[in-house]
This record gives structure tokens, sequence and C-alpha cells, in this order.
């Protein structure tokens, strides 16, 4: 009996130990948690000084004349120039040195022509003999001067002209040699556009002329006048530059229409001139560091508004000689020892600014409560002076194109230089932006991906404004992000295998991509802005180790990648399921407890044998 409980025992104590070793938990995908996301004032500029050089264009060359249609033609012919004489196509004379050495002479003269040419890229110097000029024209029409250097001639350009465009030329010359750099003697329908002019008597100057255009010249260090226009009608000056011209920037005589506009003026005796004129405005004009800024003698029904007369040594203004009816309206006056002088009767003043204003603003709408006097004998009586400089506002910096990541929210704020108060900022796309009373732009709701431009405006106390534009661009550039955390997987043979991953995006979960589709299929759904794919293997896929690549993109091509493996461990359930134990014994287990049972038997046999 004593033997027979310790082979009970013994056989006990094996299955014990085959059962522990022969036992493989399962394991179980527990689901998942979902954790969603949120988420500019002068009109001075900056000027380029002279280049006082005198740079060859290329090709030495005769002097040229020409003296008619059919002369012209046959000159063009024997020097192969370019062209036909047509407006299409006109005749070219380009890349010439001319250089007269101060014989007498001009460099080129052309007269008495219909036909359409252009000169330019030529080298005209030193013809500086009585009325000698670098390019005489004289009873000409259809021509252009583009882009010649004219150095130290008596006359750099003159022209009795018709339908002609003098532009993008630099004059440079001495204010002794040279008289004239641009003489307009009975030049109609003639423009002087983006000339750079500097060293002589006058640096542009016309008589007798109709419809002429002068803009955005630079005209400088001149002994005597800037401009000069006598006996003409229909002149326009617009943003011309006026530097250090000795006795006038602008001097227009017995005149009628003229008209100015965001010239500038500064170092002359006289800004701007008018004598015996009529008919003319003066608009955007900005007359610094002059004697006297602007002077009218014998002028009439004149308009000057949006001007600004500052640091004259005398005068601002001064009106004298049979003057009136004229207007100055919302001009700035400041640093000047008198800002305005009326000693002809019939003028008015009306909503200018003068520093020397004492008055009260009681009701704060940017308008004295007093009115302002002018200095002089008639004097003029301003009933609605400012207490601001009226001066528009300008951008400090500019507006700056802005570049967002997609769900970010806009924040920029817009400055400005303002003399008076901002009183209101505006918006173009109010659809999408928002702009609140101190320039500061946000937007409403979030942004599409791409450009969206933006126009913006400040507007000041008294109506002025500046308006600018900019774009916002909104990128994506974030990848999405695993909501569940990615682990290695594994399954015994024989399991079902079927897992979820989820990840999530602003912009959304567009696409998924699994590496390995030919043992598993993937699934996907979309909820906003989560994604959420199920992927399954076959029941009896083989043992071993499967390496995954699983790609979640989203709407705009970003991608999160998670690299893992499933596990296919071996498996066989004994004949008629589990042990009731719920545990499954594997056949290696049961193979070491059939030897264990097998020995112990053998065992009690011998004994018995030899009992």
């Amino acid at each position: 009996m004593k033997n027979k409980g310790k082979l009970v025992s013994l056989l006990l104590s094996v299955l014990l130990v085959s059962l522990i070793l022969s036992f493989t938990p399962q394991t179980k995908d527990l689901g998942m948690a979902l954790n969603r996301g949120a988420e500019q004032n002068s009109t001075q500029g900056i000027l380029v000084p002279q280049e006082l050089r005198s740079i060859r264009a290329g090709i030495s060359h005769a002097p040229i004349y020409i003296s008619s249609d059919s002369n012209f033609t046959d000159t063009v012919s024997a020097e192969g120039w370019d062209g036909e004489g047509t407006e299409e196509d006109p005749y070219v004379i380009e890349g010439y040195d001319i250089d007269r050495n101060g014989e007498d002479g001009h460099c080129i003269w052309i007269e008495n022509t219909t036909v359409h040419f252009v000169i330019r890229d030529c080298y005209l110097a030193n013809a500086n003999q009585t009325e000698r000029a670098g390019i005489m024209l004289n009873n000409v029409s259809n021509c252009r001067i583009e882009n010649n250097m004219f150095y130290k001639n008596l006359y750099g350009i003159s022209a009795w002209t018709e339908h002609c465009t003098i532009i993008d030329n630099q004059l440079i010359g001495n204010e002794i040699v040279t008289d004239y750099q641009i003489w307009l003697y009975i030049a109609n329908q003639t423009s002087v556009i983006g000339n750079s002019i500097s060293g002589s008597n006058y640096g542009i100057r016309g008589i007798g002329c109709q419809d002429t255009m002068i803009e955005g010249n630079i005209v400088r260090d001149g002994n005597n006048y800037g401009f000069s226009m006598v006996i003409s009608t229909n002149i326009t000056l617009v943003d011309n530059v006026f530097i250090n011209n000795n006795v006038m920037g602008i001097s227009i005589e017995l005149c009628d229409e003229a008209t100015l506009i965001r010239n500038f003026c500064n170092d002359s005796m006289v800004g701007i001139y008018f004598v015996d004129i009529s008919d003319c405005i003066v608009s955007g004009c900005t007359l610094e560091d002059n004697d006297q800024g602007f002077l009218i003698t014998n002028g009439n029904n004149i308009l000057c508004t949006d001007s600004r007369f500052l640091d004259s040594t005398f005068q601002g203004v001064q009106i004298s000689g049979s003057t009136s009816s004229n207007h100055f309206q919302w001009n700035t006056f400041k640093n000047n020892p008198t800002n305005f002088e009326s000693i002809s009767s019939g003028n008015d003043l009306e909503y200018c600014y003068y520093d020397d204003y004492t008055g009260i603003d009681v009701n704060d709408d940017g308008f004295g409560e007093t009115s302002y006097t002018s200095a002089g004998p008639v004097p003029a009586v301003d009933d609605h002076p400012l207490v601001y400089d009226p001066a528009a506002p300008v951008w400090s910096p500019s507006p700056m194109d802005q570049l967002i990541e997609y769900g970010q929210s806009l924040n920029y704020q817009l400055n400005v230089v303002s003399a008076s108060p901002i009183v209101d900022w505006s918006i173009s796309e109010t659809a999408d932006f928002l702009i609140d009373d101190i320039g500061v732009v946000s937007n409403k709701a979030m942004l599409e991906t791409g450009t969206h431009p933006v126009g913006v405006t400040a507007t000041n106390i008294y109506g002025f404004s500046v308006s600018g534009s900019f774009t916002v661009t909104v990128e994506d550039t974030t990848d999405p992000v695993w909501i569940t955390h990615i682990v290695e997987r594994q399954y015994m043979f024989g399991t079902p295998i079927e897992f979820q991953v989820s990840a999530w995006d602003l912009a959304g979960i567009q696409s998924w991509v699994l590496s390995d589709t030919e043992n598993f299929t993937l699934a996907e759904i979309s909820f906003a802005d989560t994604g959420i794919a199920t992927i399954t293997g076959d029941t009896n896929l083989a043992v071993g180790v499967y390496p995954i690549a699983l790609s979640a993109y989203d709407a705009h091509g970003n991608v999160a990648t998670a690299e893992f493996t499933v596990t296919i461990t071996e498996a066989t359930p004994p004949p008629g399921g589990t042990d009731g134990t719920g545990f499954i014994v594997s056949t290696v287990g049961l193979g070491i407890a059939v030897m264990a049972l097998i020995m112990a038997l053998v065992s009690l046999i011998t004994t018995r044998k030899r009992d």
C-alpha cells in the first residue's frame, strides 16, 4: 500500500508539471480610446545720386544729319538701320558714341520728318557751341528718344516736336556750359518721362507748348530753374522731383490749364512760382526747405489741395498782385515763420492745418472751434481749421504676406503712422476675415488650404486713407496622429485575427494603405476628423511572423506610418476540446504526460514482481 501511494503521488506530480509547461495564455485586443484634438509718407523718397560719368555706348560714329522723310529713308538704307519708319516698325538709331569735342554742330540733327523713329542707347557729348544740342529735333513728329546719355551739351535735347516721347534718358551737364537739358520749343502732345537731369541752367524749359506731359523726372543741382514753362496750354506735371535748383523748382508763366500732382520741390528760392496764370490745380505736392514754398502773382482760379508747405525760410504761401478766386483746402503748414500771407483779396482758406493755430477742439471732431486768420494786409480766414495734420496715413511697415498652418488662427497686427487718429479699419474679405478697431486681422472660421487675398484700408479722422493688400497662405504640413497605441500582435493558429487601429487629423483621414494585402485585408471608416481601420486575417494563416506597415493619409497628403508584426503561434487542441479547466493542452505537453504514465506503470509492475 505504501508503494502504491508513492506511485499515485508521482503520477500526479508529472501530470501537473506537464500541464504547466503546456499552458499558453491567449491574448485579446481590449479595444481603443478616442482622444480627439482641437484645434509709407513723403513725396521725396530716396533719390539715387547722379553718376557723373561718361561711359561710351560702344560704336563711334560721325554726327548724324537728316533733313526730310526721303533723306531718312536713304540714310537708313546706307547705314543699315532697322525699321520701316512705321508706328509698328520705326526706324532705329542706336548704340552710337557721338562726341563733338567742343567743335561746332549737333551730335544728331533731324528736321522736317513725319516718319516714326527711335534714338536709343547712344552717348552724345560736348555739343557745347552756341545753340548746339546732343539731339536737335526741328519740326519733327512721331519720335521716341530713349535711354541715352547726354554729357556737357549746350542743349541736351532741343525739341520742336509733335507726338514725341523723351523717356529714361540721363542728362549730365555743367551749369556754366549747359543752358537747357531739355528744351521744348512748340512741343505739342510731347511727353517727358522718367529722365534724370543734373547740372544746368534750366533742367526742362518750354515755350508755346500744348498738351504736354512731364512725369517722373528727377531734376537737381540747377543754376536757375528745375522746370519752366511759358505761354503754354494744358501742361501736366506728375510725380516729378526738383532738388537744389537755385532759383525756382517749378515756374509756370502766362499759361492756362496747368495741373501739378505729387511734385516735390526743395532747396530753391521758390518751390512753385505762378505768374499770370489761371485755371490750375496743385494737388498732393510737397514744398520743403525753400525760401518761399508757393508764390502766386496775378493768378486766378487756382485750386491748391492736399499739399504740404514745410520749413520755409519766409512764407509757406504768398499770394500777391491781381490774384483772386483762389482756393486752398486740406493743406498742411508747418515750420514756416509765416504760414500763409495774403496781399491780395478774394482768396479763401478752408480745412487746412496750421502749426501756429491756438484754438481748441471741444467736441473732438478734429476741427477747431474758432477760425484761423492768415497774415497779410488782406488776410484770408479759415473757418474750419484742423487740429491735426491731415496727411494720409502711411504703412509702417507695409502689409506683409502671412503663412499659417492649417487649423491655426490668424492674428496679424497692421501698423500705420498717422498724425491724426485712425477712426476706421476696413477689410475686403469679410466672409473669412475680421479686422478690429486697432488694425488686428483675424479669421472668422478655420481657413481652407490655399492662398487667400486680403485688402485692408485705414482711414483717419478727416477721411484720408491708405490701402494695402496681402495674402494669407494656409498650408497643411502636419502628419496624422495615432489614437490607438501600436503594439506587436500575437495569435494562436486557428484563432480569428481581427483588430482595429485609429488615427486622427484635423483635415480628416482620407485613406489607408496596408503593406501586406496577401495575408490581411483592411476595411476603413471615417468619423469627421477620425479614421478607423479594421484589419482581419485568415484563420488558417500559417505559423510565423508577419511584418506589417500601416499608413494613414490625411486629406492633404500628409501620412503617418506604423510598423509592427503579427505573430502566429502553433496550437493543437486535444480531441473533445479543452481539459475542462479552460486551458488548451499542446501536443508536447500531452506526450510528456503519456511517457510519465508509462514509466510509472513499468516501475509498479517491476516492484510487484520483486515482491
